[in-house]
C-alpha cells in the first residue's frame, strides 16, 4: 500500500478544483447521517458511506489506484477578491490538514495488483507477511516513519471474501504519531486495502464509524 502520497495528491486536487463551505467543528460518530449506497465503481466493489460524503476517485478510467472518501462536501468556490480568495485559500489548507489527520472524518481505497497468495479465499502465510511489510512501507507513511511496537492481525471475514485485518501505530519524526487500520482482501487479481488512517488522538473517534462501513463493502467479483 504505497498510495499515501497518492491520497494527499487526491486530497490537495479536489480542495483546488472545488473549494469548500468549511464546517467549524465536525460529527462525532452518533451525529453522522445515516448511511447511504455508493456504487460509483460497482463493477469493482460497492459499500454504504454516511450521506452526504465527497469521493474521488484518481483514477477513474484504471482498475488500480485510490478512491478517497471525504465528509466534508465541495460547495463553495473561491471568491474573486484577492484577500477573501486568500482566507479561503487559508480554510482549505486547515481542512485540508484536518482530512489528513482525522480531525475531520475521511478513509480512502487503494486498489494494486495482488501478489502471490493474495487472493479472494484467503492469504497464504508468506502473503500476509508480504502485506504487513506493504501497510508499514516508511516510504508510504513519511520519511523516516517506524512501526511502534507490534501490528495487530486478524484473518477476518471481509467484503465477501477471506481477507485481513491489520492495526499499527506508526511513529514519524517531527510529526504527531499515526494510527492505520486496514482492512484487505483479493479479487481478481486486484488487492483491495480499506485503509483508516489518523493521528494516534483522533483514531478512537474515527474508529466507530469506519467499522461500520467496512460491514457493508462486497467485492463484486470474488474469485
Amino acid at each position: 500500500m504505497n498510495s499515501l502520497r497518492g491520497f494527499r495528491l487526491t486530497l490537495t486536487g479536489a480542495l483546488l478544483l472545488a473549494p469548500v463551505a468549511f464546517a467549524q467543528t465536525y460529527p462525532s460518530d452518533n451525529e453522522i447521517e445515516p448511511l447511504k449506497a455508493y456504487d460509483g465503481n460497482r463493477d469493482q466493489f460497492t459499500l454504504h458511506i454516511p450521506d452526504g460524503w465527497f469521493v474521488v476517485d484518481q483514477t477513474p478510467y484504471r482498475e488500480t489506484g485510490v478512491v478517497a472518501f471525504y465528509s466534508q462536501a465541495l460547495t463553495m468556490r473561491l471568491d474573486e477578491d484577492p484577500a477573501v480568495r486568500e482566507e479561503q485559500t487559508r480554510q482549505m489548507m486547515a481542512l485540508a490538514d484536518d482530512l489528513m489527520s482525522g480531525a475531520a472524518p475521511a478513509f480512502f481505497i487503494d486498489r494494486y495488483k495482488a501478489g502471490s497468495g493474495m487472493v479472494c479465499s484467503g492469504f497464504s502465510d508468506k502473503a500476509q507477511k508480504t502485506k504487513l511489510k506493504i501497510i508499514g512501507n516508511s516510504r508510504a507513511l513519511g520519511k523516516g516513519a517506524k512501526v511502534v511496537g507490534q501490528a495487530e492481525v486478524a484473518k477476518v471475514d471481509f467484503a465477501g471474501c477471506k481477507g485481513l485485518r491489520v492495526s499499527m501505530r506508526v511513529r514519524v519524526p517531527a510529526d504527531e504519531d499515526k494510527q492505520i487500520l486496514v482492512y484487505t482482501a483479493a479479487s481478481d487479481d486486484i488487492t483491495y486495502d480499506f485503509v483508516l488512517l489518523t493521528n494516534a488522538k483522533y483514531f478512537e473517534q474515527n474508529l466507530p464509524w469506519f467499522e461500520r462501513v467496512i460491514t457493508t463493502a462486497k467485492l463484486t467479483t470474488t474469485q
